[in-house]
């Protein structure tokens, strides 16, 4: 009669492991749904910032006070004779400031997009329970992190310029302004997805020493037999198959 053989779910360190099914897998597998609705709630979040931000850029109102209206590029004036006549004013004290701004907002413009791209990628890698694709996912909360602190940033530049007497209306901001805040707004909201899809729902590689799936071969029954040139009656001989 050939071996038995059984399976046996045994850990490798010997102990006793009952109720796990011999997988070589400790953790169940990451809600994939939540994961990738997540994912793409972050991605629209990141073209709506990378929208707001680009009209923000554009629109000539970053400071807004009766005909004089203020942009980043340029600075527009409603006169009575002559109707709206836009120009470009560099004042030295607050030339920095005002650059300044004018680089985040295209950092913005930038990081938010490509914020968007990455979490496009994510979902373009798949949801995988084996997640090497996990770098991925660091890699768009990294993005996100970085385009959230430059929107943020590019209006609160904004607002130390405009509140010095010398470089701007104190409490006259205009539509460009608020735009860029609530793109900040949207902003923290797609960053804390990031941060969901990145660090919440992740799977634990397997730890050393996990459930294995192991053979345990059996012998079969002993044999018993009367030996026929037995003298003594009730002789009993006792075989047991040894397999190789």
């Amino acid at each position: 009669m050939p071996p038995q053989a059984v399976t046996s779910d045994t850990p490798k360190d010997g102990s006793p492991q009952s109720g796990t099914k011999a997988q070589g897998r400790l953790h169940a597998e990451p809600p994939n749904k939540a994961l990738k609705y997540a994912t793409v709630l972050a991605v629209v979040l990141w073209l709506a910032v990378f929208a707001l931000c680009l009209a923000a850029t554009a629109i000539v109102g970053w400071t807004d006070w009766g005909n004089f209206r203020e942009g980043l590029w340029k600075t527009c004036v409603n006169y009575i004779t002559t109707g709206v006549e836009c120009y470009h004013i560099a004042t030295p004290v607050c030339e920095a400031r005002y650059q300044m701004t004018q680089a985040l907002s295209i950092l913005s413009i930038v990081f938010s997009f490509a914020a968007a791209l990455t979490g496009i990628y994510v979902l373009m890698k798949g949801i995988s329970k084996q997640y090497g694709r996990l770098q991925v996912r660091y890699l768009f909360l990294a993005v996100s992190l970085v385009a959230l602190v430059v929107v943020l940033a590019t209006w609160c530049i904004w607002v130390i310029r405009n509140e010095d007497p010398k470089c701007g209306k104190p409490q006259h901001y205009g539509v460009s302004w608020v735009l860029q805040v609530v793109a900040s707004a949207l902003a923290f909201l797609a960053a804390v997805l990031a941060l969901t899809v990145a660090c919440l729902f992740w799977e634990s590689p397997p730890r050393p020493g996990g459930v294995t799936t192991e053979e345990i071969y059996f012998p079969p029954p002993a044999v018993y037999f009367q030996a026929p040139n037995s003298q003594v009656a009730g002789t009993v001989i006792h075989v047991v198959y040894h397999p190789h």
